[in-house]
């Protein structure tokens, strides 16, 4: 055993009291190290090797004395009020259904601990009540069980224990619970259990049902959700084999009066790929019990052929589509969507909250705007706004703790993200308020508060429904997660909207969702809801130090496979709950049951400035195809349709490509192809639907010259250039007499000059003709970085037969920032401006754009009164693609 004194770094695991750290020993076990993983997994159960190679030991002063917390990499607190805080590791394990759980430890190493000799005197604290966030901290009483204090034998939890927890959708859920600390307070000694190894038995499995469950309820949208189960890959990769993946399907459930203003969104979720089941409630019946009736019957009659629903969108307030009531008077969607008698939904849930048209119209607006990459200037969406909001006793820990995880990991410029952070106690600083919803009035894509809310919004800072009446952030919508008390309580208890609803109501401003609680939430529980379970740590925990939580699933920065991503904005509730229910908490089914979505379940939220998804398909089918295959990012989703009929959907796999098994077309058409994948643009073109006889011509290829520009064959924002374009004639038969003209109405697309050219004669069985430069067009210098500019098509040719299509070309520009500044003084030549000096700078600039930057000249001011400008103006000449960098060295700033 070595033991090694270090700083304290404000490690708590969950004290949930007034607590300061001092310092810290970490002592470590011999010949142990510190793990959590399945060593072996069969149709009888699994094997896990639980491993301490090292505890931290931290001295803690509270209100009632100083005592000791001791903690170890990867786990929680028990739960046992007023006794012995004993870390804990659990592990959410995947089961066969109709089975019985039972735990055999079958081998371990035990090291025995003198707290005394390390000179730690004080005893281990106990566990305290969880906090709410509406509760007075100096009003929770201390917990202290002194009788287990005065035992001179070990305390200890049980070893090794499992629980089945409940069903989520198709995986039957278990919860592994190990303590392997126990503690005598009298003699003050630590007994490790430092290498563990423990079967989980299935009793009465029934594998034949859990199989009829992963075809009948699968959805690629569910799949990576389940992946933060610890054995979940392993068990479902044997019964995965025969399964399809089908159209999702989404099902919408409104007031009639709102028929008229869905029909855009359900055109566009059709597109999308989704199967949209659209039901009225003076049909199905507007009560609590006539809605879950329906939508559960949806559910249990899913098939692999006909799944069933992964996302249910209900359109309209309480009055409109009821909710039920919690335990503790909070209102809920989770028993619409729940049906397996636990507290785990089936189903994908969000809410448009409307009591009329007029509320409900900027919901839509926005979330198809946002959807479609509508926004005239997307570069807001690598902005985000984090926030620990003002509270003297958790802030410190709790608050700054998730910020600085989320910062540290995902939300930083290696993720093409810059942050907008106020920690505590900055966030308590004059102004803080305004500087924060001027961020959101500016434009950001994501927003995330901690601490304090309440029916009307944010505490402190203050960001409340008035100061969202006022914003004016048009075409710069955003998601908000408030980890706060009641910012989602709608409903017709309440005579004003909520701040949620608020939020996404806002006419031109606000945003496309927002996740918050209808009551309390409580400093732990949404601490782990953000970063996973596991030790509270102020400067933000490491990966490892916790389990799965919300911000770990939106970004795959850790070697997740692409079915384990979870993507979906509701997705990210579950994703936090599933952290909370690893916790073991007894606020688990609390925590499902107020934690809520204003919008639309489905919508992916951009965490960044989205890139260009590479999509490959045919330009044009035989109307009476049966398949087609589709190569894009893996994860994406294709959606096939015509005239809001879908007739194929699919999941693009690891492989990057899927063959989609498409419904028969009635005859030629132009069919509509959507692709979706999170961080990326959707990608939206058509496919010629032609007749299996005759000639019939379509776009093929497509080639730039931009000798008039700066001749380096990249089509960029700003040039004229010559374009060529290759035809195929997809029939049987040769084309003769072909005449191709091009025209476009994009907004990026200034002018076309030469439109028109002539092919002759094509040859059929995809024949292809290619003309250079046959025509020529002007790029808007305005056109932002990756756009695809889209063109339209009209070829005729044999018997005076038209056939007209579109094609897009990407532009591309640079995007040119600031890099280093070498100083050369003539004063003591020490490379930095003293005062009295005249220097030389050599500025070092890079484009990180896609397009060249040439001729590049800057201006240099000054901002400070102490410093004079003699040469501002310095030329940079061309600055390459891609990280490409240059210096005025010929024309020195000075």
């Amino acid at each position: 055993m070595k033991k090694h004194l270090i700083l304290a770094t404000m490690l708590l695991a969950g004290l949930f009291i007034a607590t300061t750290a001092s310092s810290s020993q970490l002592v470590t076990l011999e010949d142990a190290s510190t793990h959590a993983i399945v060593t072996d997994l069969g149709q009888d159960g699994l094997t896990l090797d639980i491993g301490v190679g090292a505890i931290q030991i931290t001295e803690v002063t509270t209100p009632e004395g100083v005592f000791n917390l001791v903690a170890f990499e990867g786990c929680t607190r028990s739960h046992n009020l007023g006794k012995p805080n004993l870390p804990t590791v659990n592990r959410l394990i995947s089961i066969p259904f109709g089975c019985e759980l039972k735990v055999n430890v079958l081998s371990y190493e035990v090291e025995e601990i003198s707290l005394s000799d390390l000179g730690i005197d004080a005893p281990l604290i106990p566990v305290q009540p969880s906090v709410s966030k509406s509760d007075d901290p100096a009003s929770i009483p201390f917990e202290f069980n002194h009788n287990i204090y005065e035992q001179n034998e070990f305390y200890s939890l049980s070893l090794a224990h499992a629980e089945v927890q409940g069903t989520m959708r198709s995986v039957h859920l278990g919860l592994v619970s190990i303590s392997p600390i126990e503690y005598n307070p009298v003699t003050n000694v630590l007994r490790v259990y430092k290498d563990i190894q423990v079967t989980v038995s299935y009793e009465h499995a029934d594998w034949a049902t859990t199989k009829e469950m992963q075809q009948k309820l699968y959805s690629p949208f569910f799949e990576g959700l389940y992946s933060k189960v610890s054995n979940y890959t392993q068990q479902q990769s044997s019964m995965r084999d025969d399964l399809v993946t089908y159209p999702v399907k989404y099902v919408i459930i409104s007031d009639r009066m709102f028929e008229a203003q869905l029909a855009p969104f359900i055109e566009w979720k059709t597109k999308k790929g989704f199967n949209v089941i659209v039901a009225y409630t003076d049909v199905i019946g507007s009560s609590t019990s006539a809605v879950k009736t329906y939508l559960q019957g949806l559910y249990n009659d899913g098939t692999p052929e006909d799944p069933a629903p992964s996302f249910v969108l209900f359109v309209g307030d309480d009055n409109q589509i009821p909710a039920y009531t919690g335990f503790s008077g909070h209102i809920s969607d989770l028993w619409v969507c729940e049906y397996t008698g636990d507290n785990f939904p089936e189903i994908y849930y969000g809410r448009f909250s409307a009591q009329n048209t007029s509320q409900l119209q900027p919901q839509i607006d926005k979330t198809l705007e946002y959807e479609q990459y509508l926004m005239p200037d997307p570069n807001y969406l690598e902005e985000v706004t984090l926030i620990s909001g003002v509270d003297g006793t958790y802030a410190i820990t709790y608050g700054n703790g998730q910020i600085n995880y989320g910062t540290n990991l995902y939300y930083n410029a290696a993720h093409g993200i810059s942050p907008h952070v106020w920690l505590y106690p900055s966030s308590d600083n004059p102004g803080a308020s305004a500087a924060t919803i001027q961020t959101v009035q500016d434009g950001v894509g994501f927003m995330n508060y901690t601490a304090h809310c309440g029916h009307s919004g944010q505490s402190n800072p203050s960001f409340d429904t008035d100061d969202v009446a006022d914003l004016t952030n048009n075409h710069k919508y955003l998601l908000g997660i408030g980890n706060c008390c009641q910012a989602n309580t709608f409903g017709s208890g309440y005579s004003t909207p909520c701040f949620g609803e608020a939020f996404v109501q806002k006419e031109a401003g606000g945003g496309i969702g927002y996740i918050g609680g209808t009551n309390s939430t409580y400093w732990d529980e949404d601490y782990w809801w953000g970063v996973g379970y596991g030790p509270v740590v102020g400067a933000g925990p490491t990966y490892e130090q916790t389990g799965q939580g919300a911000y770990d699933g939106t970004f795959h920065d850790h070697g997740e496979a692409v079915s384990d991503h979870y993507i979906t904005n509701d997705a990210i509730i579950f994703a936090g709950n599933m952290a909370v229910t690893e916790s073991g908490s007894s606020r688990t089914a609390y925590y499902w049951q107020i934690y809520h979505l204003m919008g639309d379940p489905s919508v992916m939220t951009y965490m960044g400035v989205p890139s260009v998804n590479s999509v490959t398909h045919p330009s044009a089918l035989v109307f009476t195809s049966t398949t087609i295959t589709v190569q894009a990012t893996p994860g994406s989703y294709v959606g096939i349709s015509l005239d809001g009929i879908l007739h194929g959907a699919g999941y693009v796999d690891a492989t990057g490509q899927v063959e989609i098994t498409l419904d028969p077309f009635s005859g030629p058409a132009i069919a509509d192809i959507v692709v979706t994948c999170q961080f990326k643009e959707p990608y939206t073109s058509t496919i010629q639907l032609f007749a299996p006889d005759g000639a019939y011509v379509v776009y093929d290829d497509a080639q730039t010259n931009d000798v008039t520009g700066n001749n380096n064959g990249i089509l960029e924002a700003g040039e004229t250039v010559l374009l060529g374009l290759e035809l195929k004639n997809v029939g049987p038969d040769e084309a003769i007499d072909v005449v191709a003209t091009i025209s476009s109405t994009d907004p990026y697309i200034s002018a076309i000059g030469d439109d028109t050219e002539s092919y002759g004669s094509i040859p059929g069985n995809d024949g292809t003709k290619f003309i250079a430069d046959g025509f020529s067009f002007t790029v808007s210098p305005d056109a932002p970085e990756g756009y695809l500019a889209s063109f339209d098509l009209s070829v005729t040719g044999t018997n005076r037969d038209t056939w007209t299509g579109n094609f897009s070309l990407e532009i591309h520009r640079p995007n040119v920032t600031y890099l280093t500044v070498a100083v050369t003084d003539i004063g003591n030549g020490n490379g930095v401006l003293d005062p009295g000096e005249t220097a030389e700078l050599v500025v070092s600039l890079s484009n990180s754009g896609s397009g060249q930057a040439t001729n590049t000249s800057a201006i240099l001011s000054e901002t400070d009164t102490w410093v004079s400008v003699i040469d501002d103006y310095g030329e940079f000449g061309a600055i390459d693609v891609f990280g490409g960098s240059a210096s005025n060295t010929i024309d020195i700033f000075e």
